[in-house]
C-alpha cells in the first residue's frame, strides 16, 4: 500500500480554488437550466436542479473556509522562503573572537591618593577623646570613622555621645564575655612590664555575661540581635540591610540604623549614660475649661475636681 504524502498549504489552496471555481461554474449552468424548466412548467426537473444548486453552494462554502485557513499560511511560507534565499545570498557573518578568561587573582585593596578623605565609604578622619591608659585623663586621638559602623553613625549625627559611650561599653562587655574577638591570654605568664597581674578571666567573663543578659532583657530579642551584629561584630549597616526582609536600598539601611539607634538609647538609659526619657502624657481625659492639674472628666462626662494624694489618703483613713 502506497504511503500517503502530506499536502502542503500551497497544495490545499490550489485544490480548494479549483473546486470552488468548478462549483460556481456548475451553479451558473444549473441556474440557467432551472429558469428554462420553470418556464416550460417541468416541476420535477426544477426540483432536481434546486437540490443540486443547494448542494454545490454548501460545497463552495466549505472550500471558502479552507481558503481562509490556509491562504495566510501560504503567504507566511512564501515570505520565509524569500527570507531564506536572501540570507543564503548574503555573505556569512564573521565568527566571534575567542575571549580570554579573566584572571581571578586577588589584588590588595588600595585607596588612591587623589580620592577625597570625606568621600562616603572611604577614609574620614575625626578627632576623638579617649581616656589615657596612663592616668585616665582625656586624650585626643585621630580615628577613621568608617572603621566602625558606630563611629560613622556618631560622625553622621545619627547617635549622640551618650549612645556612643553605651556602644563602647557594650563592645567591651561583648569581648570580655568570650563572645567577640578575644586574643589569647596566658594567666600564668610572668608580668615583666611593670603592670599588675591580670585578674581571673572566668570572673570577668561571668560578670560581662551577667550584664549582657541584663541588656538582653531590656532590649528584647530583636534589638539585641541588631546590637550584637553592628556593635559587637562590627557588621556594616549596608551589609545588614541586604539581608533584611522585603525592604531594600536606603529604606532597609534606614530601618537597620533606626533599630540600632533605639537599642543604644535604651542601653544609655540602662547604664546611666543619659537621664531616662519621660513617657508622653495623654490628655484625652483632661478638662478643657480649667487647669489640667485641677479637674478630671468622669466616665459620664461630668467635671470632677482632682484630689491630691494627701486628700485621697485622708479620705481612706477616715473611712
Amino acid at each position: 500500500m502506497q504511503k500517503a504524502t502530506r499536502r502542503t498549504a500551497h497544495d490545499r489552496v490550489e485544490a480548494a480554488t479549483r473546486r470552488l471555481e468548478k462549483a460556481l461554474t456548475l451553479n451558473e449552468r444549473d441556474a440557467k437550466a432551472l429558469a428554462r424548466a420553470e418556464g416550460r412548467g417541468n416541476t420535477d426537473r426544477a426540483a432536481e436542479l434546486r437540490r443540486s444548486i443547494g448542494k454545490r453552494a454548501l460545497q463552495a462554502k466549505a472550500q471558502e473556509r479552507i481558503l481562509a485557513k490556509y491562504r495566510p499560511i501560504m503567504q507566511m511560507s512564501d515570505y520565509a522562503g524569500r527570507l531564506a534565499a536572501r540570507c543564503a545570498a548574503s555573505p556569512p557573518a564573521p565568527a566571534p573572537k575567542a575571549r580570554k578568561p579573566k584572571k581571578l587573582a586577588r589584588q590588595p585593596f588600595r585607596i588612591p591618593d587623589d580620592i577625597p578623605a570625606d568621600l562616603p565609604g572611604r577614609r574620614e578622619r575625626k578627632e576623638r577623646f579617649v581616656p589615657s591608659p596612663a592616668d585616665g585623663k582625656p586624650l585626643a586621638v585621630t580615628i577613621n570613622v568608617h572603621e566602625s559602623p558606630v563611629s560613622y553613625m556618631l560622625a553622621a549625627g545619627t547617635i549622640d555621645e551618650a549612645e556612643h559611650r553605651a556602644a563602647d561599653q557594650f563592645r567591651r562587655l561583648y569581648e570580655r564575655a568570650g563572645i567577640g574577638n578575644l586574643k589569647a591570654i596566658d594567666p600564668a605568664r610572668e608580668v615583666v612590664d611593670g603592670t599588675s597581674p591580670q585578674p581571673d578571666m572566668n570572673v570577668d567573663a561571668m560578670e560581662a555575661q551577667a550584664r549582657l543578659r541584663e541588656a538582653r532583657e531590656r532590649l528584647g530579642k530583636t534589638l539585641y540581635g541588631y546590637t550584637v551584629a553592628v556593635v559587637g561584630e562590627l557588621v556594616p549597616i549596608k551589609q545588614m540591610a541586604e539581608h533584611y526582609g522585603r525592604l531594600s536600598g536606603k529604606r532597609a539601611e534606614g530601618f537597620v540604623s533606626g533599630q540600632v539607634t533605639a537599642a543604644l538609647d535604651l542601653l544609655a538609659e540602662l547604664w546611666r549614660e543619659k537621664p531616662p526619657t519621660l513617657p508622653k502624657m495623654r490628655s484625652t481625659r483632661e478638662s478643657t475649661s480649667g487647669p489640667a492639674t485641677e479637674w478630671d472628666v468622669t466616665d459620664k462626662g461630668d467635671l470632677r475636681k482632682r484630689q491630691s494624694n494627701a486628700e485621697r489618703l485622708g479620705g481612706a483613713n477616715d473611712a
